[in-house]
Formats: structure tokens, C-alpha cells, sequence
């Protein structure tokens, strides 16, 4: 459903929240995709693989500015998630997969 507040002067759509949209038209699924499109090809390249595989119809210039606005937030996390899976395990820690059978 989808609701507009004069006061404001903007519209709101009940599932943006929910579905984690960006920007009024993107999920964040579909930025991070573009925005790692973008650093393997060209953002035009990027935009034509978008709508090819995904039938995401979008441009050169949204690819860009999504880039421009997204790409450090999800490099940086993209970095911490590396960082954790390589860190070590504090000493006495339970390593998931590798539980000892007690007896």
C-alpha cells in the first residue's frame, strides 16, 4: 500500500522498509549487485548485464551514481566480513564443526 503525507509532501511504500529498498527504487541486494558489477566492468557494461540477466532495466548514469554512493559502505563491510572469517578463534573457543564428543 502506499501512502502520502501532505505535511511532508512525500509517498511511502509500506514494504520499502521490508524489502530494504535504497533510494526509493532499489533493494539493497540489487545495489550491492550493481555496484559490484561496476568494479568488473564498465558502468554501462554493468547496466546491459543487469538488464540481461536480471530484466533490471536501469542506466549508465544510475550505475554510476550508485556506485558513487554505496560502493565504499559496502566495500568497507565486505572488508569486515573478510576480516572476521579470517580471524582467529580465541583460545578455548568452540570452532563450529569441530564440537568435541564428550564421553
Amino acid at each position: 500500500m502506499y501512502y502520502y503525507c501532505e505535511a511532508c509532501k512525500e509517498g511511502i511504500f509500506s514494504l520499502d522498509k521490508q524489502l530494504q529498498v535504497k533510494d526509493k527504487h532499489w533493494s539493497a541486494e540489487l545495489a550491492r549487485q550493481s555496484v559490484w558489477l561496476s568494479g568488473l566492468a564498465a558502468y554501462g557494461d554493468a547496466a546491459r548485464i543487469l538488464q540481461e540477466t536480471g530484466q533490471v532495466n536501469t542506466s549508465k548514469s544510475s550505475t554510476w551514481r550508485l556506485s558513487q554512493k554505496w560502493g565504499e559502505a559496502f566495500q568497507a563491510k565486505e572488508e569486515e566480513e573478510a576480516e572476521a572469517a579470517n580471524r582467529l578463534p580465541e583460545q578455548n573457543a568452540i570452532i563450529p564443526g569441530e564440537e568435541k564428543i564428550q564421553k
